[in-house]
């Protein structure tokens, strides 16, 4: 069975032509106009297609089967998934198959809460995740965007990141292997073509892996204490100093600029690997223990929009 879990985004509406002045998500107009009833008045229409959404583009299918609003909450029930390919269905337990077409679109049953706190210029979407699908494409591109086009805005749907989640995960957590990335800045003459040399991969493992490992989680601990964000960047949460230990240092150090970190984390049994570009971390992925009811899921989604919301100085009212 497909892990079930969920991610986090972080919505705001800027008003075109002036990126840094944002509107309040209840008056993206300056005329009242709510982006929660905006949203419903195009998912009551998706809802009553008897057919599926076909994005011709990205060969993604999707259907809006119900939606629900309670305040400044919005929740979903909608499907998706892609089309495009030949092949068949079979069940792994009986060998019974069947063919698909091109037309036939794999969907798999998925759920989203949009919440817009009253006043604020910051909502938050929530995405069950299922076998690494979900809804926040369908929802950004069909829903957030033709809204924007018609009320002069452009919303952005950024990843919330966590480092008090990603804190969490390493305290529990082992460190198998840790890979630096480097890009180089020398030029390669391979006459008739000029180029940069090739990127330098340095990796350890081990005790040396699970001790760079340790600083990590104590500049995450840091990080999480002063809830530091990315000037400019409400999606962003930058590691001021990533740590740099000699092993991990190229001897040419000056003809290097530092790409990423990668980190392989986990246990035996369930391992992630970690990717730190330019010092910014990643979506966390919080991972459920098992397939929610609706109620249920809602309720974990309210609770943990709650803490969030109160870290960024705001409430679900």
């Amino acid at each position: 069975m497909a892990k079930v879990g969920y991610v986090v985004y972080e919505i705001t509406a800027h008003v075109l032509r002036r990126k840094d002045e944002t509107r309040p998500l209840d008056d993206l107009n300056g005329n009242g106009t709510d982006v929660l009833h905006a949203v419903e008045l195009i998912l009551k229409d998706l809802s009553g297609e008897s057919s599926p959404q076909a994005d011709e583009r990205y060969e993604q299918a999707f259907n809006i089967q119900r939606f629900r609003r309670s305040g400044r909450v919005l929740e979903i029930w909608g499907s998706a998934g892609p089309y495009g390919t030949t092949g068949n269905l079979t069940n792994v337990d009986s060998g019974n198959s069947r063919r698909y077409g091109i037309r036939d679109a794999t969907m798999v049953d998925l759920r989203a809460m949009l919440i817009a706190p009253a006043g604020e210029r910051t909502g938050l979407l929530f995405c069950e995740r299922r076998g690494a699908r979900h809804l926040k494409n369908i929802i950004e591109r069909n829903i957030l965007k033709p809204i924007g086009t018609r009320q002069n805005i452009r919303f952005d749907v950024l990843p919330f990141i966590d480092p008090k989640a990603w804190q969490k995960f390493l305290d529990s957590a082992q460190t198998y292997e840790i890979s630096y990335i480097y890009r180089s800045t020398r030029i390669e003459d391979l006459a008739p073509e000029r180029r940069s040399a090739g990127d330098l991969r340095m990796t350890v493992s081990g005790g040396v892996a699970r001790r760079v490992g340790k600083v990590f989680r104590s500049v995450l601990a840091q990080m999480a204490e002063r809830s530091e964000r990315a000037e400019g960047d409400h999606g962003g949460v930058v590691i001021r100093e990533v740590p740099r230990p000699e092993e991990l240092r190229p001897r040419d150090e000056e003809h290097f600029d530092h790409e990423r970190v990668e980190m392989q984390v986990g246990h035996d049994d369930a391992k992630r690997t970690i990717v730190i570009e330019r010092g910014r971390l990643p979506q966390f992925i919080y991972d459920l223990e098992k397939d929610l009811v609706d109620d249920a899921l809602w309720e974990e989604f309210l609770d943990h929009a709650s803490k969030i919301l109160s870290d960024l100085g705001s409430t679900l009212q």
